[in-house]
């Protein structure tokens, strides 16, 4: 937004003069200067007042040393009005003083002459550097150069009218800066964009009885008021919204309301662009409501041949009656009832605009060019899409000879250069509108649309309403015209066309297998889930008859992410249909069954490797056409076990022939099947597999196959906690006594207590260290004991602060070891790796075993009993080394007392000696004996 100010007193200041205004700073941009007033141009200042993130900076030009700068020495406060004063005096020395709300800031003594100056002067943003972001209030410039006691009167007299009457008494708001979204005028055309003024709303009483149109507005604005200021900037565009509406409303759709009478009168939809293009914000429901209030709205009902963008009913507003009573009442809200717009009459205003819009839908002749883009050659990339590319032909074609009838002397080009992203469908002008809205191709976009049926209408719109900004359709042509000129033609792409697209041959179409009609009094089964009354007569077959599930069986999270439940209605397995509609039936003596005898399920899997699978038909109602055989299921009975190369089941021991794998078998009976509600049927809703039809034909795997996919046979399911019946229930356990299972902590808490500081704890687990002893005996210490977290002993105290984590007390276990003892590192259980579990069964002696070692460690040693300094090479021989790290954490506690030779003190006797049967005690002890505590 760029305001200026002209006069002759004003362009020639020169000796001295005084500026004053208010500053309201809403944000501070880093390392950039902005603009809060400019008198001069690109290249001569005088003065410039200009903003470095808070801190102000005037800058003036002289004549012979370049400029002089003065620098505030106060910052700017956000989101607070500040008073401003420049002071300028020029004698033999230029004399500037500046002040911040009425106090001097700073001065300076200028000894060259300053610049004169005859250019234009900018407030709150000039051409040349950003905008202030913000607002600026009374702008007041004086032709002498104002004293201290005069700056400090005019700031007290501001604070006390602001303080009074809540606005300032003169200019009001003269800048105010916006984020406005982009329009598609060119930049040579530019509408002029009005402020923001902060209208003063009468005092309403809401209890009074609305009866006028001013009236219902003065209580929609009171409950409204951020909209009255831009109502107040939309009226400003009366002519030119009019006009636009008026040149629209010539390709509304024709029906006729209760008036009979559809003059002046536009869709919702199509006042909004118009006024995008003037960046006024309205929504579509801000303007329904307004015209309600103004009693200019009607909804209207289309029929098939008259529906525009696809509605059935719509919005529909008297432009005429909306933007004259809000014209009218800005007018009387802002100046008074005396106020009467300088303008022509209102027969002779209207008879003008007509004239106008007329003139527009005269002049359509325009030689101008349109590009519209769609794709084409679908096949190729139908491995990510599936759409139909005679479609979007027959949609170009239908859009090109409206167009046509529209603007007959326009050239359309279709993918001029080349079709656009995969499903899409679009229509540009090149080289029109402002270049930074343009793409890459110099195109202006007027529609755009994806995976969807274009249309016509609001292209119509888009391309009327880009006219009428540049007059009509022949100043159009030729500002395109003058751009070829200027920027040349671009290469177009092989497949571009100025006609009407081709139309591939239709796809050839799969009919559907055509519907068997049966007897009204025959007999059919229906194959309905959930349905309760399966069998039925045809001819009692209706609407109600069938109480069923349409959905599928949806088996559980193995996270508890989802509960079991029909994808329907999310009920139980047993719960009764949720839908009633026709029964879905075959005739009774047809019904296939589908056999679910299986074999053992594989421990890897958990699902079975053989099932029968095989379809049959019930021996309840074929009749005599079908006698179930003894030996007509086959099966094995247990799964497949991969050893040498091979796969041989467990149950008969034969090898599995890849080539015929579904002619082996070791069980022969009678088929069998399930239905609802056993939950074995669960069976029957197997896993899906994903294909595109366009790279594979796979064909349906057969029952037999698929069954081994069903999560029927997945046990890692868990069962599924609503989330709010699992947030009532610790709310109703919040105050109840939990016991803290963090390390180091074996605290008792409330987790109404508990918080993100609550716990000191350790968060990693327990190393046990590792070390040995040679056979000199010197102990070797690779790493000592301690917390994987810190480092610390297994006394030190936790290290970090966090939430307690433990089950109720009342629901906990009895737990005999507690940290700090010693027994509590029995919870420390080791993880072993699958090669360290087969090493660790060779190491595991029976008794007799280890009392033979004992006996050929005293035999080598050339004595009866095992002295106690030889305790080590008895423990090295029966590898304790290695059961250290089992499972069974009973030997790592052995491990370390014989490091620390506690061992030996606790099983040698009087004589210094270990005796056999107390060390094979000691070896077999269970970790409850040898930490006891």
């Amino acid at each position: 937004v760029i305001q200026s100010i002209e006069g002759k007193e004003f362009n020639s200041l020169e000796k001295e003069y005084s500026i004053s205004m208010w500053v309201y700073l809403e944000k501070v941009l880093k390392n950039r200067k902005v603009t809060v007033l400019h008198k001069g141009d690109e290249t001569c200042s005088q003065p410039n007042i200009s903003l470095l993130e808070k801190t102000l900076v005037v800058k003036l030009d002289c004549q012979r040393n370049g400029s002089e700068s003065l620098i505030a020495t106060t910052d700017l406060q956000l989101k607070k009005w500040t008073h401003l004063a420049l002071c300028v005096k020029q004698e033999d020395i230029t004399e500037v003083s500046f002040y911040l709300n009425g106090k001097m800031d700073s001065e300076i003594a200028v000894n060259n002459p300053i610049v004169k100056n005859e250019s234009k002067c900018y407030i709150g943003k000039d051409p040349w550097s950003h905008g202030f972001r913000g607002s600026i209030a009374e702008p007041l410039f004086f032709f002498n150069f104002l004293s201290p006691e005069e700056v400090q009167k005019m700031y007290l007299h501001g604070c006390e009218n602001w303080k009074t009457t809540n606005t300032f008494g003169s200019t009001d708001l003269f800048y105010e800066e916006k984020i406005q979204l982009n329009s598609t005028f060119p930049s040579e055309m530019n509408p002029p964009v009005l402020l923001e003024t902060p209208l003063k709303t009468k005092q309403l009483d809401t209890e009074s009885e609305v009866v006028s149109s001013f009236e219902r507005l003065d209580k929609f604005f009171y409950q409204n008021p951020k909209m009255l200021p831009r109502v107040a900037q939309l009226v400003d565009y009366f002519d030119w919204l009019f006009t636009i509406y008026r040149i629209l409303r010539s390709g509304m759709p024709t029906y006729k309301d209760d008036e009979g009478n559809l003059e002046d009168k536009i869709e919702v939809d199509r006042m909004l662009p118009p006024m995008r293009q003037v960046k006024l914000h309205f929504t579509r429901k801000e303007l329904v409501e307004i015209a309600k209030v103004l009693g200019c709205h009607q909804v209207v009902n289309y029929n098939e041949d008259q529906q525009w963008n696809d509605l059935v009913t719509d919005d529909i507003v008297n432009y005429l009656v909306f933007l004259e009573t809000l014209r009218d009442y800005v007018d009387l809200v802002e100046f008074g009832e005396e106020f009467h717009r300088p303008s022509l009459e209102p027969e002779e205003r209207y008879a003008h605009l007509y004239k106008v819009a007329e003139e527009f839908l005269e002049s359509k002749g325009g030689n101008f060019e349109i590009l519209m883009d769609y794709c084409t050659n679908c096949a190729s990339h139908q491995t990510t899409t599936w759409h139909d590319q005679r479609e979007y032909a027959l949609w170009y074609n239908e859009i090109y000879a409206k167009l046509l009838d529209e603007f007959p002397a326009c050239e359309i080009v279709g993918n001029k250069y080349g079709p656009p992203a995969i499903g899409g469908f679009g229509v540009y002008i090149e080289g029109i509108g402002n270049p930074k809205l343009r793409d890459r191709l110099d195109r202006l976009k007027l529609y755009k649309v994806k995976n969807k049926k274009p249309s016509a209408q609001e292209i119509i719109d888009a391309i009327c309403l880009v006219a009428y900004i540049y007059k009509d359709t022949l100043e159009l042509a030729q500002f395109q015209q003058k751009f070829r000129e200027e920027h040349g033609e671009k290469n177009r792409h092989p497949d571009s066309h100025n006609e009407t697209a081709p139309v591939p041959e239709p796809a050839r179409v799969t009919y559907k297998k055509k519907r068997v009609e049966y007897e009204p009094d025959e007999e059919l089964y229906c194959r309905n889930w959930a349905c309760q009354n399966k069998v039925y007569i045809n001819m009692k077959n209706h609407k109600k008859a069938c109480r069923y599930h349409p959905g599928r069986w949806e088996f559980g999270s193995i996270h508890a992410l989802w509960p079991e439940n029909w994808t329907c209605c999310r009920g139980d397995w047993e719960s009764t249909g949720c839908t009633y509609g026709f029964h879905r039936g075959i005739p009774n003596s047809k019904v296939p069954k589908q056999c679910v005898n299986r074999g053992e399920p594989n421990p890897s899997t958990k699902a079975p490797d053989s099932v029968c699978g095989m379809t049959f038909p019930d021996p309840s109602t074929c009749g005599k056409k079908y006698k179930p055989a003894q030996d007509e299921c086959k099966y094995h009975a247990g799964y497949k076990q991969f050893k040498q190369g091979l796969y041989v089941w467990s149950c008969c021991g034969q090898e599995e022939d890849p080539k015929l794998p579904e002619f082996t078998y070791c069980v022969e009976s009678t088929h069998r099947f399930v239905d609802w509600p056993d939950e074995e049927a669960k069976i029957y809703f197997v896993t899906k597999t994903n294909s595109n039809p366009a790279v594979s034909k796979e064909t349906k795997a057969s029952f037999a196959q698929s069954a081994k996919t069903s999560r029927f046979f997945n046990p890692e399911i868990k069962p599924y906690t609503n989330p709010k019946e699992r947030r009532k229930m610790m709310e109703s356990l919040a105050n109840e006594p939990r016991h803290c299972l963090n390390h180091a902590c074996e605290t008792v808490y409330k987790e109404s207590e508990n918080h993100e500081k609550a716990c000191k704890c350790h968060t990693g687990y327990w190393d046990f260290g590792h070390s040995g002893i040679l056979k000199a005996r010197e102990t070797i210490v690779l790493w000592e004991p301690h917390w994987r977290c810190c480092g610390g002993k297994w006394e030190d105290p936790g290290c970090k602060l966090t939430r307690h984590s433990g089950p109720l007390v009342s629901k906990m276990p009895e737990r005999k070891w507690k940290w700090p003892s010693e027994g509590a590192k029995r919870y420390f259980m080791k993880k072993v790796s699958k090669l360290w579990q087969d090493k660790l069964k060779t190491e595991n002696l029976t008794r007799k075993q280890v009392e033979k070692k004992y006996d050929q460690v005293c035999k080598e040693s050339n004595c009866l009993n095992l002295p106690s300094d030889l305790l080590h090479r008895l423990c090295l021989a029966l590898h304790l080394h290695i059961l250290c790290v089992s499972d069974d954490i009973s030997f790592m506690f052995k491990y370390q007392d014989v490091i620390s030779r506690e061992a030996e003190r606790m099983l040698s006797d009087k004589q210094g000696n270990i005796d056999k049967e107390a060390f094979l005690d000691w070896w077999f002890a269970p970790i409850e004996k040898i930490r006891p505590e």
